[in-house]
């Protein structure tokens, strides 16, 4: 009986110091900005560093041709990146454009302490450089619109604020917008999201799951009429079309609305 408490006490010790060393561990963001605001020069350097290397990819837009501007919405494990490689991708190709992806995902690669963090600290490394690639991605499109270069956004599109935004901007340098929200049952995508952290070592808590569910709708509804055009897709067996411009699917497009009323 006593191992048994002993065992439980030095379990209850080690359990205190991992959750204390977690704490310590500071985001990217934390470590090169002064106040999580402005980061130092250096930083920033490498910041348009990055930003430089991804333009790169794609020419600007002719001057006579209205730019293209992709926005990619919807909640955690929804599967966006998959509808943007088998059906996005391959209708800019078609159509011979040539389009910058800006996925915050995708841009951590870019950031050096990423791969450590990667190899020291697997379940937290994309959690650590979260904001700093979110503020990548946001100087990454300011650069876009700026030369007027054709971009696929990738996002949870949860942020609607600055969706509205950026949608005012985009509309400013006469982009042509179209929206594509992929959307799942909540519970699917919890377990797609359980599945997926199996193989990536890296599990999302249930209520951030929650939460970017509940908000894709709202954005939605708030930036729509803004965009030239829109498409929502149900993705639980395969990518179908349930809401555009022109076409309903009136019982899957009212589930898909009534998350945001949550």
């Amino acid at each position: 009986m006593k191992f048994l408490e002993i065992l439980n006490r030095l379990k209850r010790i080690f359990t205190k110091k991992a959750v204390r060393n977690h704490a310590k561990i500071k985001s990217t963001k934390e470590m090169y900005s002064v106040k999580g605001d402005k980061y130092s020069p250096k930083r920033h350097a490498l910041h348009m560093s990055i930003v430089h290397t991804i333009m790169k990819q794609a020419p600007s837009s002719l001057k006579t041709e209205r730019p293209i501007a992709i926005l990619i919405g919807g909640g955690t494990a929804s599967g966006k990146t998959m509808m943007r490689k088998t059906v996005i991708e391959k209708q800019l190709a078609e159509a011979g454009v040539q389009a910058i992806i800006v996925d915050p995902d995708d841009i951590k690669t870019y950031i050096p302490e990423y791969h450590s963090l990667q190899k020291n600290h697997p379940n937290d490394a994309a959690r650590l450089v979260h904001k700093e690639s979110r503020d990548i991605s946001h100087l990454l499109l300011k650069q876009l619109i700026r030369h007027r270069k054709h971009f696929i956004y990738e996002g949870t599109m949860a942020r609607t604020k600055a969706y509205k935004h950026l949608m005012k901007k985009l509309k400013k340098a006469r982009y042509k917008v179209h929206i594509y929200i992929v959307d799942i049952p909540l519970e699917l995508a919890k377990q797609r999201a359980e599945e997926r952290a199996k193989m990536a070592g890296r599990k999302i808590p249930d209520q951030v799951i929650e939460n970017t569910h509940k908000l894709v709708p709202r954005t939605f509804q708030a930036i729509k009429d803004l965009a030239d055009r829109y498409y929502v897709y149900d993705n639980q067996d395969k990518l179908v079309l349930i809401a555009s411009n022109d076409y309903i699917e009136p019982i899957l497009y009212k589930k898909f609305l009534k998350k945001g009323e949550a």
